[in-house]
């Protein structure tokens, strides 16, 4: 029973992260980029709604991963279980191929830099994975000390991911305004302060949706 459990919930996290995987780089994102490019849409409110559902799959994406992640060392250290190197296994090649598989279809199709191409994809690959590697350190850390209450240590493992997600979101944001420069302008302070807000905004739901979904593998796995 426990074995057909952990595969069941094994193989439910890989369809899932596959599924939000393809629509992000598959759907959304050439959506995205047909509709900035084309001048009668462009200005529109077209291309903010897809920025949104754009950043409402990544998020999706990053509480499915970080909470399996979590749960799997809650589960092994806690539970005394089999450690699931399927999720981490599966994470890792879903990623990678969320990653290089665009610049191949891109040189299929049009004439472009593979040199420029793969080194992006090397850089962002190697960047989630060092994302997830923070997560599982610190979730193993966190889980070997001693708790006597099991809903502390995912509250606080849940907390330091969502953190880690508004971090890279800040540093990101830092990089861009580096790049084009400081506002000249009160609505552009205004918009950058905007900005700013919506990126803490977003670690905090990230924060919840990870506690919860734990949370709710615990559960599941309690009642098995």
């Amino acid at each position: 029973m426990k074995n057909k459990a952990l595969l069941k919930r094994n193989i439910i996290f890989a369809a899932v992260l596959a599924g939000l995987y393809i629509i992000y780089m598959f759907v959304l994102t050439p959506i995205y980029s047909e509709i900035c490019a084309d001048i009668i849409y462009s200005e529109g409110a077209l291309p903010y709604v897809l920025e949104i559902a754009l950043e409402i799959c990544q998020l999706l994406i990053w509480c499915h991963l970080f909470s399996h992640i979590i749960s799997c060392f809650f589960f092994t250290v806690c539970k005394k279980e089999k450690f699931s190197v399927f999720i981490f296994v599966s994470a890792f090649i879903l990623t990678a191929l969320r990653y290089f598989a665009v610049p191949i279809i891109t040189l299929t199709v049009y004439s472009a830099d593979a040199a420029q191409l793969f080194s992006d994809a090397i850089y962002y690959f190697l960047f989630d994975i060092a994302q997830m590697a923070v997560v599982s350190i610190v979730s193993l850390l966190i889980l070997n000390r001693k708790n006597t209450d099991s809903h502390k240590p995912i509250i606080k493992i849940s907390a330091v991911s969502a953190f880690l997600i508004t971090a890279v979101r800040i540093i990101m944001r830092i990089r861009f305004d580096i790049f084009y420069g400081a506002p000249e302008s009160a609505a552009e302070i205004i918009l950058m302060v905007i900005y700013y807000a919506t990126d803490i905004f977003y670690g905090l739901i990230a924060y919840f949706l990870i506690m919860l979904s734990v949370k709710q593998q615990h559960k599941n796995k309690s009642s098995v």
